[in-house]
């Protein structure tokens, strides 16, 4: 009797992270640009893959592949928004960066006018 509704929760943990991968997949083919798909990704990193992994972890009970599943949940909750954030904040700053170049190249592109060579009555 236990080790159905172990089951049943563990297939419900499955199925809840099931719907945020799926709903993450989505949200990267949908959405514009870059930071807001990586907000996607991030869902899918943070708490799709986790349920998963715990239903699995559930159905697999108290056994050495429970364990190591429940390590790799720990490895994935450490590393995946870590790995999302360094990301992030990588596109951020090469675009601060290609804006400032960007700035720099008009800034040289535009001629210089001697104003000294312009007359009184043409200012």
């Amino acid at each position: 009797m236990t080790n159905e509704i172990i089951g049943y929760i563990g297939d419900a943990l499955i199925l809840a992270g099931a719907f945020f991968v799926f709903t993450g997949a989505m949200g990267l083919v949908r959405f514009p640009d870059f930071f807001t798909r990586l907000h996607a990704a991030g869902v899918v990193d943070s708490l799709g893959l986790p349920l998963v992994i715990l239903g699995l972890a559930l159905h697999a009970g108290f056994t050495l592949t429970g364990g190591k599943l429940l390590l790799l949940l720990g490895f994935v909750l450490l590393i995946s928004p870590t790995a999302c954030h360094a990301l992030a904040k990588a596109a951020f700053l090469a675009a601060e960066t290609r804006e400032s170049q960007r700035s720099k190249l008009l800034k040289r592109d535009v001629p210089r006018v001697d104003k000294s060579a312009i007359g009184e009555q043409e200012r």
